[in-house]
């Protein structure tokens, strides 16, 4: 075997595939988890819906109060734990009409559907509902204090907090919207929002969102990951919504900058510098970058001031956005280094082990045909043996018949017939050394029945050598997975088995069915799952009834299958067939063997199935073995 190492199989294409593969995989768990929140909006837009399809002047509402803020807006004052707090810019109390202060005050009704849309997400920090016609309103929880300081007295709620997204000219299909990054008026930082419009029936009553901070953005990009790449969420305008450290780094963009305002906010503040591909200061990732956005190419090879960045992407669908893995080619290229010299180790580990094995197996070889020799030795003893005893019986008939008739004539006294006599019948005393004893001093019968107990003393001893040996044998490679033809496997216990059983039919395909795996578990267990197939078909009313054995190749391994049509299985016995202990043959089953099989195909990937439709109506065994 050549001493030198095989080509190295990682190369730089493979790794940017796998890279790829890393980004997909990332990608759709954060579309899981996106999805999540839309739905919980969904739901919290249904619950002001039905809010809305139920409101009534005659129904009486919670006790609430509002007061008039200095700068003349209208907030509520009321305040309960985890409720909600409520505000009406100056600009709208003249909008503020009958069924307009009958939601301000009946709405507080909703604060538990508030406190569910926030709490049951944790990376959700606040939860509202804002009205634009004819009066701009808003509910928001947690609770603010003083909401009056927060919004302008002068304000259109149509063109903030991306109402307009979710309106009827911009939404026409009534869905939920992910926003884009801004900066919250409640000082919760920069942030984005999943929102939903509220109709009832035709008319659009408001919009609910789900606000989630760019911090909580941030955690959920950080991720372990190979060759020291870092991640990144974009939107498809280009705006970073959340990077780790080392990807801005990368891109050279510094540290996130958080959102700070010393004045209430009367627009959207969206889309910060800082947080824009347009403003990365490398002109030449800058252009690759917003190219590859656009783009549906799924790999970028990066141009950078300090070479070349490798960067996949991924869709998260529900909201539109970009995930990005990014890392530098030369990261890239020692993870290859560092790969090839792992694989030339565990090259040469491999073929070490493989020698390893060759041996064993050359030595588990060798030791099983001198057990077989030695079987076979045995075989040729049976013939002797029942031979020396049929001639003992003869014998001794013949002497009973020839004495018998001696005795009645009056020869016996002969002496040469006596010493005849004596001869064949003569037996040591009870209690004597048989060691000592002479060989003449014993009779004919009694020197047979020597030589034949000694000769199946012999064979038993034999047997049970034999037997410790090759226990020993199995257990030396019991571990080591081999290629096993299945096929002839199957073709050698089922001929075996038509010795006593003539009615086993088998369909083995002509190609070879190969599978790798531990032969001796495969062996036996395959050899127990046929015989309780002929078990349960020999029943008196049962002969002649076929059993059917087939195998086939499946893409990783093969599947056996065994059908019957003997005693059948009870569906509350069917259950328990591979339950350790469990058996139906009473005194005589142990219940290990099909349990035992059907651990050692799961512990190895694959699985052993039983069907039956009931008592009378036969069974159905497959066997499927996973490569090991």
């Amino acid at each position: 075997m050549p001493d030198t190492a095989p080509p190295a199989r990682f190369t730089e294409e493979a790794l940017c595939a796998l890279l790829k593969a890393l980004a997909d995989q990332r990608a759709e768990s954060l579309n899981r988890h996106f999805t999540s929140i839309q739905a919980s909006t969904v739901a919290f837009a249904e619950e002001h819906r039905r809010f809305f399809s139920e409101l009534e002047a005659d129904t009486p509402a919670p006790p609430v109060e509002f007061a008039t803020a200095p700068n003349g807006s209208i907030y509520q004052t009321s305040y309960t734990e985890d409720g909600t707090s409520f505000f009406v810019p100056r600009s709208s109390l003249r909008e503020m009409g009958e069924e307009e202060w009958l939601f301000a005050k009946k709405s507080v009704a909703l604060n538990p559907a508030y406190r569910v849309a926030k709490n049951a997400k944790p990376d959700v920090v606040a939860a509202y509902f804002n009205t634009d016609v004819p009066a701009d309103m808003n509910r928001y929880y947690p609770f603010i204090q003083d909401a009056w300081n927060i919004y302008p007295p002068e304000l259109d709620m149509g063109k903030f907090s991306f109402f307009y997204l979710a309106d009827e000219t911009n939404n026409l299909e009534r869905k939920p919207v992910w926003t884009s990054i801004y900066g919250d008026p409640a000082g919760r930082g920069w942030m984005l929002s999943s929102i939903a419009p509220v109709y009832d029936g035709d008319v659009l009553k408001g919009v609910v969102g789900l606000d989630v901070t760019v911090d909580v953005l941030n955690q959920i990009v950080k991720w372990k990951l190979p060759w020291g790449a870092s991640s990144m969420l974009v939107s498809r305008a280009g705006t970073i919504l959340a990077a780790t450290d080392e990807a801005r780094r990368l891109l050279g963009l510094g540290e996130g900058k958080p959102f700070t305002t010393l004045r209430p906010i009367d627009a959207d503040e969206t889309d910060p510098a800082h947080l824009r591909v347009s403003n990365i200061p490398d002109p030449l990732l800058r252009a690759d970058l917003s190219g590859f956005l656009g783009s549906k190419k799924k790999l970028l090879r990066a141009s950078s001031a300090d070479g070349t960045i490798f960067i996949a992407k991924a869709d998260v669908e529900v909201t539109g956005w970009c995930f990005l893995l990014m890392v530098p080619r030369e990261a890239l290229l020692n993870e290859v280094d560092k790969l090839e010299r792992s694989e030339a180790r565990l090259q040469a580990e491999l073929r070490s082990r493989e020698a390893e094995l060759a041996y064993k197996i050359g030595q588990y070889n060798a030791a099983r045909g001198f057990v077989h020799d030695l079987r076979n030795a045995i075989t040729r003893l049976e013939v002797p043996v029942i031979r020396l005893n049929r001639i003992k019986r003869e014998i001794k008939d013949l002497s009973c018949k020839v004495f018998g008739a001696a005795a009645k004539s009056g020869a016996e006294k002969d002496n040469d017939l006596h010493d005849l006599h004596e001869a064949i019948t003569r037996r040591q005393p009870a209690g004597g050394d048989e060691n000592s004893a002479s060989l003449f001093k014993l009779g004919l019968l009694q020197t047979l029945e020597q030589a034949v107990g000694s000769i199946e003393d012999v064979k038993r001893l034999i047997r049970l050598s034999t037997a410790f040996m090759e226990d020993g044998l199995v257990r030396a490679v019991r571990n080591v997975p081999e290629e096993i033809d299945l096929g002839s496997l199957l073709h050698h216990i089922v001929t075996d088995m038509q010795l006593d059983y003539p009615r086993i039919e088998y369909n083995l395909p002509v190609e070879e069915v190969k599978v790798r795996g531990i032969r001796p578990i495969i062996k036996a267990g395959l050899d127990n799952v046929l015989k309780n197939a002929v078990e349960a078909s020999s029943p008196p009313h049962l002969l002649g009834a076929a059993i059917e054995v087939r195998c086939e190749a499946l893409d990783d391994g093969a599947r056996a299958v065994v059908r019957d049509k003997g005693v059948g299985i009870s569906p509350e016995n069917l259950a328990r067939v591979t339950q350790m202990g469990f058996s139906t043959k009473g005194e005589e089953g142990h219940g290990l063997g099909l349990h035992f099989f059907a651990v050692s195909l799961s512990a190895a990937g694959g699985e052993l199935s039983v069907e039956s439709e009931g008592v009378g109506k036969g069974a159905t065994v497959t066997v499927r073995i996973k490569n090991a």
